[in-house]
């Protein structure tokens, strides 16, 4: 079996699109007061997390997804869960933040949806008649 190209000249840029979101994150988990001046809204913080990592989870499946990665999906997954299990970390080391279980899970519950809203896309669109003109050869 052949080892798939994982460095592809055509996507090889797509790469940067979960480590752009990764950045974002850090940025964001280091500050030590970044829901001040936020409503007061329950579960608010649990919300921001499960979008953060679903767009996380979600740029890792097209990055994955288009270099040919197989399993794309697992590994998507756990690179997710694993960068919020990290994140969770770091933000001991941050002043006024701490390590939250149902951070953590908000985190991983937006990744596992992310996979399965991507792989959902990419079932659905793949049945898709082609039009005639991405048939045609030019």
């Amino acid at each position: 079996m052949r080892s798939p190209q994982i460095f592809d000249k055509r996507t090889k840029y797509l790469y940067l699109l979960p480590l752009t979101i990764m950045g974002i994150i850090f940025y964001l988990s280091h500050q030590p007061n970044v829901m001040d001046g936020m409503p007061e809204i329950p579960f608010l913080d649990k919300v921001f997390h499960f979008i953060a990592y679903f767009a996380l989870g979600f740029s890792f499946c097209i990055s994955l997804s288009f270099n040919r990665w197989p399993r794309w999906g697992p590994l998507s997954f756990l690179f997710t869960m694993l960068y919020a299990m990290s994140d969770e970390i770091h933000q001991t080391f941050v002043p006024s933040r701490a390590f939250e279980v149902s951070d953590f899970l908000a985190d991983v519950f937006g990744g596992l949806v992310a996979v399965m809203v991507f792989r959902y896309l990419m079932r659905t669109f793949s049945r898709l008649p082609q039009s005639r003109m991405m048939r045609s050869s030019f």
